[in-house]
């Protein structure tokens, strides 16, 4: 587990084409296997300054999982994302990727980090509730639910 760096692109591309169709959605809210080029350059080259970003892999540098969050347009809260290799699901892995990102926040200085989540992904939620946040309808998508955490 380690801070990304920009050579990582490849990698995280690997991670998410990889994954089912179901996790590339519950992520990126795309089934798609390609991901926008854009995207793929905020992922792999985040702002330290605003961001922060981790890659696990294994020795042979076979991507497992990356989870990241950045700072919202107040500058006050962030939020998240993570992303497991499916093969490493209801293991621990997304707990202490959090684990990482919550204490990561505190340290810069963040107030709140959030996410939005897809209404049906059960094991987030889960796992957020968890981890102490506050869940709550999305006050403009039904199809999402809010996940909050004061640091």
């Amino acid at each position: 587990l380690r801070p990304v760096r920009p050579e990582d692109a490849s990698l995280i591309q690997r991670l998410i084409s990889e994954q089912s169709e179901q996790s590339r959605y519950t992520r990126f809210m795309s089934k798609s296997q390609d991901i926008a080029p854009a995207l793929l350059s905020r992922l792999s080259q985040p702002d330290y300054q605003r961001e922060f970003a981790l890659l696990l892999h294994d020795e042979e540098q076979n991507p497992l999982a990356h989870a990241s969050y950045t700072a919202d347009a107040n500058g006050i809260s962030c939020e998240f994302g993570i992303i497991v290799a499916d093969s490493l699901h209801k293991q621990g892995v997304g707990v202490m990727l959090m684990r990482e990102l919550i204490t990561n926040a505190r340290l810069q200085g963040f107030a709140q980090i959030r996410a939005e989540i897809l209404a049906d992904n059960h094991p987030m939620q889960k796992l957020a509730l968890k981890l102490g946040f506050i869940l709550a309808q999305h006050p403009e998508d039904s199809s999402l639910v809010e996940a909050k955490l004061e640091l």
